[in-house]
């Protein structure tokens, strides 16, 4: 049988019982430790069955041990005090080996191992110099850069000891500094070529020893990292080079010109035209010296031993140059080096002999003279490094090369103006001049080789010596020497006089040249006027002494022949020929300008003649012109270009110069007048009488002969009469007189004042320039002593006889006009007629009833002379002769008329007559006539109430005068409301024609009851136009009243009338003076609109007429009947339809009229509807019977030969419609056909592609400023080829940017621009045919660029404020109004799904922000950084916008970003300063309270914060304001006081979290109950949260803060009811077992009642049987029961006298009262 089992797991442990043994003879350490182990045991026991096998087992058994202690061994010596450091021990212990770091003794000696001692377990010490301990082992210390030794006591506290470089540590002797930083090696300057020398310089700044590499300063003319290079050149102190020939001194030439010119820069060429030099002696010196600053140099580091600078090497050289090839001659110094550099003047002299050079010296060969020096030096150092071997280095000194070149110039200078290079001029004077000094200039002279070394001038004087031409005279001044850059000089001249000035120009080597010019000097000229001749306008008539021009001419001639001269300058020649100059050659000799060597033109002097004119009228100036010079100077005279209107005066001043242009004016004038005198109203009169033709006596002295004559431009030279007349057909004179011209006045005033007293009075005019004029003549013909006036014997007429008055006279511009006047004398009075009372062509009107009266009269006439007029007057009775006399003061209350009848307005009713006579020509009248008279009777009947039977109206409110409101029934009745409120006055429409609507009566025509106001609820206003509907027209049944007079109704009419004018639809029917009337089928078509006339005529003919309507009958569509016709007018294509064409019977309103075109009967391809308009022979009218449309508006040009047609579209107010189409039109002559001009993009455009292969899409923005591309389309021409020109402007039609220009094909592009950003350009197409040419515009392209600035827009979030405000409803007193006013751009919003923005766009921006995108953005928690949260949304040209379908997260900010763009053109985005949303009322915090007893609370509270903003800063920032309440238990319920807002200036901001105020309470508060303070708080969207606190602890009881009422109110719980049970609201019920005696009373005293029929109150603490008791009625403003009051204190409760009720308890259990009320 075989046992599986299970044996535990056993440590076999196997102990050295001798090693035990052997510890007992060691002495211990103490780093040994004792510990309690376990090992396995075998053992032998009894198992199998009954226990008859033997099995071995193991068990565990424990026993003590002592071994080393952690972290010591013994290494087999059986003593424990060997440390272990990380697992090793001594010597191999803490020890670390480096390859990357050493310490370096100054001995040389070189450690790598950290050393140390393991003497504690993990802890090493003596660790070698430059590591320290760190635990287990010695570690390096932190390496420092240059270090050989460091030093440290952690791995971060390294510090230096001994630096590379550092030899000892004496100043100089080390590399790198360890003083100043002990933790850092920094380098110094120092001998080391790595490092800086810095000699000659200095190193300063550390305490000991040299400084830092940064402080190293070069002295002033040195730099580099060693001081090692010289920025400064030597200086050459001496130089001097001679050109001799042979040994001679003649013709010896030195240079620099100058001993003392030391200028190194100085390169200038020496010039000479000898050519025979020999030989060249050359010198110069030179020195190298410090700058003055630097001083001393610098004390040397030690490590510098020698410091040497000065000259180091030096040559001379001359040099011919000849064409390309040269020739040095070369020479070196005295010898230097760098070693051995000359600190003082380094001297070098050479002599040359030239034969070598082929000599004589040619033209333009040069000889170049060059000295060179070079400074430098060494810097001798000590190498430390280098055992210290004495080393240096080499000073880069520089260069100076001085250079001096002689030039050979064998060519004289010349100037610029001969070659004809230039403008300038060889020596410019002036002419002519007044200044006695004067500036000479010039220009321009050249040298091609050595330039211009000097010029020379000399002054001369020129005399005529009796010779026609002038000659030289005197040297006045000079020869004067000029420096050769000197261009002018300053001259005084003698005397006055002909000059001429010598400029003489020398160039370097020599050689000149000479120019001349001639002046003119002198400061007294004088020109004078030779008065024997004559300034003439030789326009004007010699007649008028050449003053006045009379026929208009285009030119007005002047001449002034000799008039002017200047004496001295013609005497003295001095204009004349100047013979020529030995010293100038002719092309230098004065050619140019005014004043040359030639005669000069004058006349007498005079150079020339300048005009100016005006042109006046009056004092009114017409139009002038400044002084311009004339054409030609020898023809003295000038002509100008100026017609002269009638009165204008031209005043011509002609100016004469002399050639000093000193001048002298001389003035004259002509007037213009073409048109004679005006003669008007020749006649005779009588007395007031005008325009008498006929005399009415014999004799011709009685006749008075009147005329106006005046001439408005000139005015009145004579004036004449003659009488005479012409019976024989030969003039018999009867007399003849001169007549003054009524003139001699200057001013209009003037002339009144003098003709005043005149016949008729003043009638004055003024002419522009000759005075003032009376124009009304009178003359009363005699015989006068002079021979003048009517001559003896012929001074008498005769009967029915002709005669004539003519009247002659001549204006101030001598033209004539002749006026003549026929008379006739007649002495006999007209015959009498007939006189009517009434109209003629009517019956005689005896009775009528207007005040207006008419007359009318026959027969009356006169054979002789005829009649002239006649005289009448309207009066209660007939008048007498005394009103008809011509000069009788009554004749003004008589008319006068050339009619045969009149009419006359009475002031009243009555009778009246009409008295009538007839004046003959002659001014005589006939017998009086007088009428029978007619009576005038004025009342008027008036038509009311009228009632179209049948007829339906829209009802609702009228109003009529008196401001009463009636309700109009359907059937068109009216009902007067009574009493009607202000909104139903408010609705009700006020009628015109009020007063014809019936009112509803009863049948025995009394009205009928007034509606009570509440009838306004159901109706609206009344429609204030249409006078009813008649649903039938078989019958038309009228019912009226009448408002009559005492005289009664003649008759009644009644008339249809489609206008309400007249009676069109049915003529005026009589109603045999009934008030009623019906008329059976009346003519009226359904549809039409009709008005209904009924007429009212009284006995006396008075008539009123009462329109009804408009009456709507049905309603159809506009109808078309008969045709149109077309035809072409001017530019305009005329349509042309009857009247009646188009009817609408329905329509009450005017229909509308459209008109269009196409290529056939039922198309508008050529104009699409539009309204009629007027042109050619077509003018509108209100009922439109032809249009006009304009060829110019076509959309394209009607084709030759083509057939088109005009559709005529006639709408009516329902919106439906008729079209008409004419016959067709051939039009012969056509235009090319307009087409469509787009602009495209100049980026895209392919011009070569064909217009039809391409997609072409008009554009209205680009970005490109340099081309503009356009295509085209749609123009045609079916017969003729069509040129294209196109333009560009920047309006439409404009050419101001590109004028036309021809094209080919259908495109083009407009390059080179250069375009303004944001200007609209247009482009203008001209499409040519022989037939003419048509012109369209594009809609116009704006010029955009990307990226565009769009700052001035400003987005605001929220809704924009509709400007209404908020409205004054009344809140309730315990809260005040919370709502948010609108703001202009909100921060905060409580909506969590909708975002609101709106902008503004600046009107210059609207045109290129036709396209916005808005997207939104959220903002980082606690980061400035925005994200986008949606993407971009496109708005159309919009400016506000709103997304309700967000999801928006509670505490976060979005703000709005908009971007604006034309077309694909965007700008950059702008964006709104964000919106918090809030969605949370926010987080109450706790409170703090200190009360006083005079009513004050001081308040500590913890700053609420809104739970969703994680930024606590801007969480506190969403609060908006505070407000506190005084409560009883809490903030939710029985406030005791308002609701208080706490301003923002009455609380502290203690800090970030904490705030304080003090409430000031109007009195000290009652604490007979638990009294709180709320605070509410709310947030920048309007919602709160609140927090309450005891304002005195109400839980504490030592002391007892809280002190009940003795008498406490009690509301009782029980309510009132009926006896079946139904509760009476506001009705108490007594309880009467309130208070149990000796109860105890828990309920607070109560403040307000629901109850109004009873008080309850309780006193359980009182203790007493009997008690008085009174209600005493409070005042209103202590009604306030949480304020501490006085307490009453009476003795009788009933004696006070506010007292309403009072009693007296029974007994001890009467500790509570219910007291029912009777108010």
């Amino acid at each position: 049988m075989i046992h599986k089992w299970t044996l535990p797991l056993f440590l076999i442990v196997i102990m050295c019982f001798g090693a035990v043994r052997s510890w007992l003879f060691i002495s211990w350490n103490g780093h040994y430790c004792t510990s309690i182990k376990y090992t396995s045991q075998r053992y032998s026991t009894s198992c199998g069955f009954v226990g008859w096998s033997t099995c071995y087992r193991y068990r565990k058994v424990s026993y003590e041990d002592t071994e080393c202690c952690s972290g010591w061994t013994d290494l087999g010596t059986l003593d424990c005090k060997y440390a272990i450091c990380d697992g090793k021990t001594n010597p191999v212990a803490c020890n670390i080996v480096y390859s990357d770091y050493f310490v370096k003794k100054r001995n040389g000696l070189i450690v790598r191992n950290s050393g140390g001692v393991c003497n504690n377990p993990d802890v090493c010490s003596n660790c070698n110099d430059g590591f320290y301990s760190d635990k287990a082992y010695c570690r390096a210390c932190q390496k420092i850069l240059h270090c050989n030794h460091h030093r440290c006591t952690t791995g971060t506290s390294s510090t230096c000891h001994y630096c590379e470089g550092e030899y000892t540590e004496a100043v100089g002797e080390y590399v790198y500094d360890r003083w100043n930083n002990p933790g850092a090696c920094d380098e110094v300057c120092s001998w080391r070529s790595t490092g800086k020398r810095c000699y000659p310089g200095t190193c300063s700044g550390l305490e000991k020893g040299n400084g830092l590499l940064s402080s190293c300063q070069c002295i002033a003319g040195f730099s580099g990292d060693h001081c090692e290079n010289i920025e400064d050149e030597p200086v050459i102190t001496d130089n001097m080079v001679t050109f001799r020939v042979g040994e001679g001194t003649t013709n010896v030439i030195k240079f620099p010109p100058f001993p003392t010119d030391l200028n190194p820069d100085f390169k200038d060429t020496v010039w000479t035209n000898f050519k025979d030099y020999t030989k060249a002696e050359t010198y110069f010196a030179a020195l190298f010296k410090l700058r003055p600053e630097v001083g001393i140099i610098p004390q040397k580091p030690s490590y510098i031993d020698q410091f040497k600078f000065g000259i180091i090497e030096g040559y001379i050289s001359i040099t011919l140059k000849r064409g390309g090839d040269s020739n040095a001659l070369t020479e070196n110094c005295i010898s230097a080096s760098e070693d051995q550099p000359i600190s003082a003047n380094y001297r070098c002299a050479k002599n040359f002999t030239l034969a070598q050079w082929g000599l004589p010296f040619q033209h333009n060969d040069r000889v170049i003279f060059l000295a060179k020096v070079k400074n430098g030096g060494r810097t001798y150092y000590i190498d430390r490094d280098d055992s210290n071997k004495t080393k240096y280095y080499s000073l880069n000194g520089k260069y100076l090369t001085y250079t001096y070149e002689l030039g050979f110039d064998f060519i004289k200078p010349y100037h610029c103006i001969l070659s004809g290079s230039c403008q300038d001029q060889p020596l410019d004077v002036p002419d002519f001049t007044a200044l006695k000094t004067v500036i000479i200039t010039w220009s321009g002279w050249l040298d091609d080789l050595s330039g211009v070394g000097k010029y020379q001038y000399e002054l001369f004087d020129l005399i005529a010596n009796g010779s026609e031409n002038l000659m030289t005279g005197n040297l006045r001044k000079g020869p004067t020497d000029l420096q050769a850059i000197v261009s002018e000089f300053q001259i005084t001249f003698p005397e006055p006089g002909a000059y001429f000035v010598v400029l003489t120009c020398f160039d370097k080597a020599g050689n000149f040249k000479s120019t001349r010019r001639i002046l003119l000097f002198d400061d007294v000229s004088v020109v004078s006027i030779q008065h024997q001749f004559w300034n003439l306008v030789l326009s004007a008539t010699k007649e008028t002494n050449y003053s006045w021009i009379i026929d208009r001419p285009s030119r007005i001639h002047v001449n002034w022949t000799n008039r002017f001269i200047n004496e001295r300058h013609h005497a003295m020649k001095w204009l004349n020929k100047v013979n020529p100059n030995v010293a100038v050659t002719a092309d230098y000799d004065d050619m140019e300008g005014e004043r040359t060597i030639n005669l000069k033109t004058n006349v007498n002097a005079i150079l020339a003649f300048h005009v100016r004119y005006v042109i006046m009228f009056g004092q009114t100036l017409i139009r002038q012109r400044d002084f311009y010079e004339t054409a030609n100077l020898l023809a003295e005279e000038t002509f100008i270009s100026e017609i002269l209107e009638d009165g204008e005066r031209i005043n011509i001043w002609v100016r004469a110069y002399d050639a000093i242009r000193v001048y002298v004016d001389d003035f004259v004038y002509a007037t213009a007048d073409s048109s004679p005198p005006i003669i008007q109203n020749l006649w005779l009169t009588r007395g007031s009488f005008l325009n008498v033709a006929v005399h009415n006596v014999l004799e011709l002295n009685a006749m008075t002969i009147e005329w106006e004559l005046f001439d408005v431009h000139s005015g009145i030279h004579n004036i004449s009469w003659r009488l005479f007349d012409n019976f024989t057909n030969k003039d018999f004179l009867h007399g003849v007189e001169a007549v003054p011209p009524q003139g001699e006045a200057e001013t209009l005033a003037a002339c009144g004042a003098k003709y005043g007293s005149y016949a008729r009075g003043a009638n004055c005019y003024c002419t522009p320039f000759d005075g003032c004029y009376h124009k009304h003549f009178q003359v009363k013909p005699d015989i006068k002593d002079n021979g003048e006036g009517l001559i003896a014997g012929r001074d008498m007429g005769v009967h029915e006889y002709d005669y004539f008055i003519e009247i002659t006279t001549y204006n101030r511009a001598l033209l004539k006009t002749i006026l003549s006047f026929k008379l006739t004398i007649d002495t006999s009075p007209p015959h009498v007629g007939v006189v009517h009372d009434g109209i003629a062509g009517s019956s005689e009107v005896d009775f009528q009833q207007s005040l207006t009266l008419n007359a009318f009269w026959e027969g009356f006439f006169d054979k002789e002379s005829g009649i002239m007029f006649y005289r009448y007057k309207f009066a209660e009775t007939c008048v007498g002769k005394e009103y008809f006399v011509l000069e009788s003061p009554l004749r003004s209350q008589t008319f006068e008329t050339t009619t045969t009848h009149a009419s006359y307005t009475a002031p009243k009713e009555g009778k009246y007559y009409i008295t009538v006579a007839a004046y003959n020509h002659a001014l005589e009248h006939s017998d009086l006539v007088c009428s029978d008279g007619v009576v005038i009777d004025t009342f008027s009947p008036s038509v009311i109430e009228v009632e179209v039977t049948g007829a339906r109206a829209i009802p609702g409110l009228v109003k009529d005068n008196q401001g009463n409101i009636w309700v109009l029934s359907r059937d068109r009745f009216i009902r007067k409301v009574f009493r009607p409120t202000q909104a139903c006055r408010n609705k009700a429409t006020s009628l015109s024609f009020f007063a014809d609507l019936p009112k509803q009566r009863h049948p025995n025509g009394t009205i009928v009851d007034e509606y009570n106001d509440t009838v306004c609820d159901r109706y609206s206003g009344a429609p204030n136009s249409l006078g009813g509907v008649l649903p039938s027209t078989h019958a038309l049944n009228l019912v009226w009243r009448v408002i009559n007079g005492s005289a009664g109704i003649h008759d009644f009419e009644v008339g249809l009338s489609s206008t309400g004018a007249s009676d069109d639809l049915m003529t005026f029917r009589s109603t045999n003076q009934h008030t009623h009337h019906q008329i059976l089928h009346p003519n009226i078509q359904e549809g039409e609109e009709f008005y209904i006339l009924l007429k009212a005529i009284s006995k006396s003919s008075v008539t009123t007429v009462k329109k009804i309507g408009p009456i709507l009958v049905d309603t159809t569509a506009p109808e078309f009947s008969g045709s149109i016709d077309v035809h072409l007018s001017g530019n305009h294509l005329i349509a042309i339809w009857p009247a009646v064409a188009f009817m609408d019977s329905e329509d009450i309103f005017a229909l509308n009229f459209e008109c269009a075109v196409g290529e056939n009967g039922h198309t508008t391809s050529i104009l699409n509807y539009h309204p009629l308009s007027s042109g050619g022979d077509c003018t509108l009218t209100s009922n439109p019977t032809c249009t006009a449309i304009s060829l110019d508006s076509l959309n394209w040009h009607l084709h030759g030969h083509h057939e088109y047609y005009i559709a005529i579209k006639v709408t009516n107010t329902a919106g439906e419609s008729t079209i008409a189409y004419s016959s067709p039109y051939i039009h012969d002559v056509q235009l090319p056909s307009l087409g469509k001009v787009l602009e495209v993009d100049p980026e895209t455009h392919d011009s070569s592609m064909p217009t039809p292969l391409r997609d072409l899409q008009d554009i209205d923005f680009q970005d490109n400023r340099k081309w503009i591309a356009v295509t085209w389309s749609g123009f045609y021409h079916p017969h003729l080829d069509i040129l294209y020109s196109v333009a560009l402007g920047t309006t439409p039609g404009g050419t101001n940017v590109r004028n036309f220009q021809s094209v080919n094909g259908t495109s083009a592009t407009f390059e080179g621009l250069n375009l303004n950003i944001y200007q609209t350009y247009y482009v203008t197409l001209k499409a040519s045919s022989n037939s003419g040419n048509v012109i369209v515009t594009s809609d116009g392209v704006m010029v955009v660029q990307n990226g565009m600035n769009f700052g001035a827009i400003i987005i605001r979030d929220g809704i924009p404020c509709n400007g209404t405000g908020l409205s004054s409803k009344n809140f309730s007193h315990h809260t005040d109004d919370q709502r948010i006013p609108c703001q202009m751009d909100i921060d905060y919003q409580s909506s969590a799904n909708t975002l609101h923005a709106y902008w503004t766009v600046p009107d210059n921006m609207k045109p290129y922000t036709t396209l916005v995108y808005w997207s939104v953005e959220i903002r980082e928690p606690h980061l400035n950084v925005w994200d986008s949260f949606t993407e971009y949304e496109e708005l159309a040209n919009v400016h506000e916008t709103r997304n309700g379908q967000l999801i928006l997260e509670s505490g976060r900010m979005y703000r709005s970003k908009v971007k604006f763009c034309a077309s694909h053109f965007c700008g950059q985005p702008v964006v709104s300063d964000g919106v918090i949303v809030i969605t949370d009322p926010p987080v109450s915090r706790a409170m703090s309270l200190t009360y006083t007893e005079d009513g004050q609370i001081t308040v500590i509270l913890e700053k609420f914060y809104d739970p969703d903003i994680q930024n606590a800063q801007e969480a506190r920032a969403a609060m908006d304001h505070y407000e506190w309440a005084l409560t009883d238990n809490s903030h939710a319920a029985k406030i005791l006081s308002v609701w208080k807002r706490i301003q923002d200036s009455a609380i502290h901001n203690l800090n970030d979290t904490h705030l304080s105020f003090i409430i000031h309470l109007a009195k000290s508060l009652d604490f007979s109950e638990c009294r709180l303070l709320s605070i509410r708080g709310y947030n920048k969207v309007g919602m709160w949260s609140a927090v309450s606190k005891d304002i005195k602890d109400c839980s504490q009881i030592d002391p007892h803060w809280i002190k009940p009422k003795i008498v406490i109110d009690v509301v009782p719980q029980k309510p009132m009811t009926t006896a079946g049970g139904v509760v009476l609201d506001g009705f108490g019920q007594a309880d009467a077992n309130l208070l149990p005696q000796n109860g105890i009373w828990a309920v607070q005293d109560q403040d307000y009642t629901p109850y109004k029929n009873i008080l309850s109150a309780v006193w359980p603490t009182l203790r007493h049987r009997v008690y008085d008791w009174a209600i005493i009625e409070w005042n209103v403003d202590e009604q306030v029961t949480h304020f501490a009051r006085t307490e009453l204190i009476l003795e009788n409760p009933c004696g006070h006298p506010n007292a309403i009720t009072c009693g007296r308890t029974g007994t001890e259990s009467g500790d509570f009262l219910h007291l029912f009320l009777k108010k």
